[in-house]
């Protein structure tokens, strides 16, 4: 039983190894899908428009980034296998089912660990989001256990996917619905349902020193977004970085 569990450790940590020396030197996280996902963020900051609005909901436009370029990583890791018929070849030479999956999702693991790094860096720059020591312990742990299921979320689907034709359409419409079955409501969502109850316990968890009481109510703060502006107010209030970096993006064709 030890020597199967230390076999198929090996076996995960050189395909895990593997996967992310195929990265290094192919650079496809940092030469595509980085831009890709910052672009991302410089488009979320322009739909919104509101620097209120864009710091409250930070966190959840962080995380559809990472949906989004997580589609990107997944793809490219099963393409390189299936372009040299590699996925078979590991089949052929009995390489344990399980211990492929492990070394695969681990790879993939890193790769978005870093991502969801600098997503949180640029929505910091772009968005500027304001975090305490404690919330940054809070975001480590909370990317660290998301990224944990997505991995293997991801590892699995787009095994599924990998060998079938229009794999590039199908990987999302297997992987998104099981994601979202899963992703928690937002705060601002649940109030805005009035699902007081809900909004309380979730409160309680979040800030214990808090006192919230059984009778108490949250409200959602009205903000005031003008109905039309200029092209000169692209630069105004701190949006001339996201305006440039979006004129960039467009005039390399990204």
């Amino acid at each position: 039983m030890k020597t199967s569990l230390s076999r198929r450790r090996q076996v995960g940590i050189a395909v895990a190894r593997k996967d992310l020396l195929i990265e290094w030197n192919s650079r496809i996280l940092v030469n595509q899908v980085a831009p890709f996902a910052a672009i991302v963020m410089v488009m979320f900051a322009f739909a919104l428009d509101n620097d209120g609005i864009l710091q409250r909901v930070a966190p959840g436009l962080v995380w559809l980034a990472t949906l989004f370029s997580m589609l990107i990583v997944i793809q490219r890791t099963f393409a390189v296998e299936n372009a040299d018929g590699a996925l078979d070849a590991l089949r052929v030479a009995g390489v344990d089912p399980a211990a492929l999956f492990f070394g695969k999702s681990c790879a993939l693991m890193v790769q978005l660990f870093l991502l969801e790094c600098l997503l949180v860096a640029t929505a910091v720059v772009l968005y500027g989001v304001e975090m305490s020591l404690v919330g940054l312990g809070e975001a480590f742990v909370t990317v660290v256990v998301a990224t944990i299921g997505l991995s293997f979320v991801g590892t699995l689907y787009g095994g599924l996917a990998a060998g079938a034709r229009g794999r590039e359409t199908l990987l999302p419409l297997l992987l998104l619905p099981v994601i979202w079955k899963f992703l928690p409501e937002s705060l601002t969502f649940i109030v805005q349902q009035n699902r007081q109850a809900e909004a309380r316990k979730i409160v309680r968890r979040l800030a214990p020193t808090v006192t919230v009481k059984e009778d108490t109510t949250f409200e959602l703060h009205q903000v005031d977004v003008p109905e039309s502006a200029n092209v000169v107010s692209l630069f105004k209030r701190g949006r001339a970085v996201n305006t440039l970096l979006f004129w960039v993006a467009f005039f390399t064709c990204l």
